[in-house]
């Protein structure tokens, strides 16, 4: 068309071309009107340095329609610029919107973040936006160019595409699935599609039946490895917290936790954690090495010293504790570095008689052994 134009240019200048002139209209004038006339040339003429312009690129391009079609209620459309994204080819953006409108539209693309190769608009005097779309994929196609897709949103557009030879052309609504697509539709997640409420309410009871199952699992593992430690690590011994039975010059520490709860329920404690209790006739046996201790911790139906309480105990008292397999400790003047003597080495023994809580111990020979065995004989320590 370019070519007709330049041939008829001279026809301007003959008589009968301009209205009013003599043989108005001239023969060139009828064949000039007939393509369209100056307009014409125009179109023609922006048409071919727009094209030109898209020569440079080598190889295959995809196209793509602007308004409605990237552009859509005022944002970028993302599904159908991931999909121009996915294909790997340079974009060459056609649009109907006229040249007049480019240095708006260019901006545009840059605010909405668009790669593209080219834009290609419609002249200015030019209505017929379908048509001119096929004319650009036309002369495209025929300067070697691979087309390799359209998107497109106007109907008759994507006809004019096809008719020029474009086969891949697409509405913005059935595009292709991209691999970021296929895997959001495969989790039975939707990109635009919004969610019905019953859809919705669905998922959430989906997600909710996985979390619990997700728990459940949890918790079988956790009581699986819980058997699995207890099978393989030897329980812990740990030493219970228990009344100490503690030789001194004049006393004996024993506090039942009875008490001590009693206590408690009226705001009371025993001073110092401790309550003291006289030795009742204390001896040393002189058989073996003499180093044999016995005595009196706590004697039945006897008034104790006087605390915030005075207790008297009974028989039977110390029944339960006596059956445990607490480790009682004998110690020297409270002081917890010096033990004389222990249940649990057998060095300490415990027992209820009628009497009361009767203990027998076998002094170490250890200086403090030593020391409270002289004392106890000479009589220094009676109870």
């Amino acid at each position: 068309m370019i070519s007709y134009f330049a041939r008829h240019e001279v026809d301007k200048q003959a008589t009968g071309f301009n209205a009013g002139e003599d043989g108005f209209p001239s023969a060139g004038r009828v064949a000039w009107d007939a393509w369209g006339g100056d307009a014409g040339q125009s179109w023609v003429n922006g048409l071919n340095n727009q094209v030109a312009s898209v020569r440079a690129i080598e190889g295959a391009i995809g196209i793509s329609d602007f308004d409605d079609t990237l552009y859509v209620s005022g944002g970028l459309s993302q599904r159908v610029y991931d999909f121009i994204d996915s294909q790997d080819v340079d974009l060459v953006v056609v649009t109907g919107r006229h040249e007049a409108d480019r240095e708006a539209t260019v901006a545009l693309l840059d605010k909405l973040g668009v790669e593209y190769t080219d834009l290609v608009m419609q002249p200015d005097g030019m209505q017929d936006s379908a048509s001119f779309k096929g004319e650009v994929a036309s002369k495209f196609l025929a300067d070697g160019l691979d087309v390799i897709f359209v998107v497109e949103n106007n109907a008759e557009a994507r006809k004019a595409y096809r008719d020029a030879g474009v086969e891949a052309v697409y509405s913005p609504d059935d595009l292709p699935a991209t691999a970021s697509v296929r895997q959001m539709e495969d989790a039975g997640m939707s990109e635009d599609v919004p969610l019905t409420k019953d859809e919705l309410l669905s998922k959430v009871e989906d997600l909710k039946s996985s979390v619990l199952e997700l728990v459940g699992e949890l918790v079988e593992t956790v009581s699986d490895l819980s058997d699995l430690v207890e099978n393989v690590v030897p329980e812990p011994v740990v030493e219970d917290v228990v009344p100490q039975v503690d030789l001194e010059v004049d006393a004996v520490r024993f506090v039942e936790p009875v008490k001590v709860a009693e206590l408690h329920e009226r705001g009371e404690r025993v001073e110092q954690g401790i309550e003291r209790r006289e030795l009742h006739n204390l001896e040393l046996r002189v058989e073996g090495d003499g180093m044999t201790l016995r005595g009196y911790a706590a004697v039945f139906n006897s008034a104790s010293q006087p605390l915030p309480f005075i207790e008297r105990i009974e028989p039977g008292a110390f029944r339960d504790s006596l059956k445990s397999r607490n480790d009682v400790k004998l110690l020297w003047n409270h002081d917890t570095s010096i033990v004389l003597g222990s249940t649990r080495a057998g060095t300490l023994k415990l027992t209820e008689d009628e009497r009361g809580l009767l203990v027998e111990a076998s002094l170490p020979d250890t200086q403090a052994g030593r020391d409270a065995a002289t004392l106890i004989k000479r009589g220094d320590v009676t109870g």
